[in-house]
């Protein structure tokens, strides 16, 4: 079953709502959220021409209807407030399944990783108005579809998926330690929570000073998460590897004489070695060979959860056959280094 709410005799289409039904927050209850569909949600989608849904919280068979609803809705409006469980996994299910997905958050709340290129409302509670904008805008991406809106959608459209090559291990590619400076002939850009592996790499860390001095093109970054957020540390470590919050203070010190032995090189040039401290921390780790030529290659890895590092597959993108997904995950990580704060 689901609840309909609508005052429209001709809807546009359908828009089913995922939100939490029950407690999340002191300030957040059962009631709280029943209002909020009916008070704020319901009449803002009805005013923009569609019906709007929720399924109910009764036990036969929930799951089942809710999967059905994601697959036959025209619109999916994904309420990220608090972070509900069931929410995060319906999203995940609509985002691999359809097109047509809109997420919204409370002001304030900050939205995962993963999913925050693809487009989040901000939304006041007390500010119906500016909601009903913002939704009208990605309701009208959405009839037009001019542009993705998944990282499902993005990355393995059917087009890329017979051009992503899969590896069982980095040491199979071409950007492996030992390999990628072979490969880079004007820019190296790697980014990703397990860089500390390669901090430790003194042959590595040669190679590459030496490349650096003996070909003026090569431009090399590293990008690695910043030990100053210790909760988003602790909390990847616990799920990844208990070592890492240790080893990254460790891979700090490395990378830092990294830079100073590139700094006494003469001639040398900071703008062609920089390491940064981002704040953004993932469950995918990039390498990035000549990004801005139309020969680039990009190394992208998962980092799965409860696996071994060896177990985790490697996909590499070509610019030259895959340049949709490569430029979306270039894009992102390039405008992350942007606002990343530089080691000291």
């Amino acid at each position: 079953m689901a609840q309909k709410a609508s005052n429209i005799s001709n809807p546009l289409g359908t828009c089913f709502v995922i939100m939490p039904f029950s407690r999340t927050t002191d300030d957040h209850d059962s009631r709280y959220w029943t209002t909020f569909f009916k008070n704020f949600l319901v009449p803002t989608l009805n005013e923009l021409g569609y019906e709007c849904v929720r399924s109910d919280a009764g036990p036969n068979n929930i799951v089942k209807k809710i999967v059905h609803n994601l697959f036959v809705s025209d619109v999916v409006l994904a309420i990220l407030t608090d972070f509900n469980p069931n929410v995060m996994y319906e999203l995940g299910v609509r985002q691999s399944i359809g097109f047509g997905t809109i997420m919204a958050i409370e002001k304030g709340k900050r939205v995962p990783f993963d999913i925050a290129p693809f487009g989040v409302i901000y939304y006041d509670r007390n500010n119906r108005k500016a909601f009903r904008e913002q939704m009208a805008f990605f309701l009208d991406i959405i009839r037009k579809r001019d542009r993705l809106d998944s990282p499902v959608a993005e990355y393995f459209t059917e087009s890329q998926v017979r051009l992503i090559r899969a590896a069982g291990s980095v040491a199979d590619t071409p950007l492996s330690n030992e390999k990628m400076l072979a490969y880079a002939r004007e820019s190296l850009f790697i980014i990703g929570q397990n860089l500390y592996s390669l901090a430790k790499d003194e042959v590595t860390r040669d190679r590459i000073l030496e490349a650096l001095k003996s070909r003026p093109e090569l431009r090399v970054r590293l990008m690695i998460v910043d030990p100053q957020e210790h909760q988003l540390v602790q909390a990847i470590s616990q799920v990844v590897d208990e070592s890492m919050g240790p080893d990254l203070t460790e891979a700090l010190k490395h990378f830092l004489l990294w830079q100073t032995a590139w700094l006494a090189s003469k001639p040398m040039d900071t703008s062609r070695f920089e390491v940064r401290l981002s704040r953004r921390i993932g469950n995918v780790s990039f390498t990035f060979a000549d990004a801005e030529t139309t020969s680039g290659l990009a190394l992208v890895r998962p980092i799965l959860y409860h696996t071994r590092p060896a177990e985790r597959p490697s996909f590499l993108l070509p610019r030259q056959y895959a340049r949709d997904a490569f430029d979306g995950y270039y894009r992102v990580f390039s405008q992350e280094w942007t606002h990343a704060r530089k080691l000291e």
